[in-house]
């Protein structure tokens, strides 16, 4: 396990990547630090409490990393283009079934009238919420319940949200339309197998062979809800070792690959269907 990639991206700002994914690291360092990890947990973003121009850090894994590191950063020449505050997930149309997710660039510090932050209006109605934020206050949710077929105005004015480096965010203002269930199909596997305690990944594919959803278990049946009207493919993938992913073989230590079944034929969804399949592996 080592570091392959170190960066300070600006001031104050580092990101790591690791070869492998990272158990549980610990990172110190001589300035006050925030850490956030991805899904993956083979990439790091530390954040300095302070804009610093160097970072020393010392990081260490039980799956075999300890390095330390000295990054450094460079400004460009030029005009540096203002960064982002916040990203958010809110398209035109919404899925009924999401939550309505913000992405901050760097860490919140402080919010300005926590319990009134967000502001929301229907056709019918309109009132104040808040923010859900995650330990590292860089995630968070709007606390709404959704109504499905229902148009929605969300405002969250400028100056509420303040940075950690002081940043302050700009008037955000979205609109979208929540869809409804029967938008939707579903897709339900009966998985048989010979082998009833071994652990399987059943994947929905779109027909360019993308992933769409998995889940993974034992035999059974397996639902696959809120998919919009589409072809799709299912593939199962016999995970033999039980690490949750495909491992390809090793032809000098004479492993083959973790074995893939497709079924037969494509599934043709439709909206508001429910589509039922037995997928039963040979033996």
């Amino acid at each position: 396990q080592r570091i392959t990639s170190s960066k300070l991206v600006k001031s104050g700002k580092a990101v790591l990547t690791a070869q492998c994914p990272l158990v549980n690291p610990i990172i110190s360092s001589e300035a006050e630090i925030i850490t956030s990890i991805n899904s993956s947990r083979d990439t790091l973003q530390i954040w300095a409490m302070e804009e610093v121009d160097s970072l020393s850090l010392i990081i260490s894994d039980v799956s075999g990393l300890n390095d330390t590191l000295k990054l450094r950063y460079f400004k460009k020449r030029g005009r540096q283009s203002r960064e982002t505050f916040m990203k958010t997930n809110i398209k035109a149309t919404f899925p009924y079934y999401d939550s309505i997710r913000i992405r901050f660039t760097n860490p919140i510090d402080s919010v300005l009238r926590p319990n009134e932050l967000v502001y929301i209006k229907t056709a019918t109605d309109s009132f104040f919420t808040s923010l859900c934020f995650d330990s590292v206050m860089l995630n968070a949710t709007v606390a709404v319940n959704l109504v499905p077929d229902t148009s929605y105005s969300i405002i969250i004015p400028g100056n509420t949200l303040v940075d950690i480096y002081g940043n302050k965010n700009d008037t955000l203002i979205l609109k979208t339309k929540v869809d409804k269930p029967s938008d939707y199909g579903a897709i339900k596997i009966n998985l048989e197998s010979p082998y009833a305690g071994n652990q399987y990944i059943v994947q929905i594919l779109s027909d360019k062979d993308k992933l769409v959803a998995e889940s993974i278990g034992t035999p059974g049946v397996y639902t696959f809800p809120n998919l919009v009207a589409d072809t799709y493919k299912v593939r199962v993938i016999a995970d033999s070792n039980g690490n949750t992913k495909w491992d390809a073989g090793n032809y000098w230590q004479g492993k083959q690959s973790e074995p893939v079944y497709y079924l037969p034929k494509a599934i043709e969804l439709r909206s508001n269907w429910d589509i039922e399949e037995t997928f039963s592996l040979a033996e």
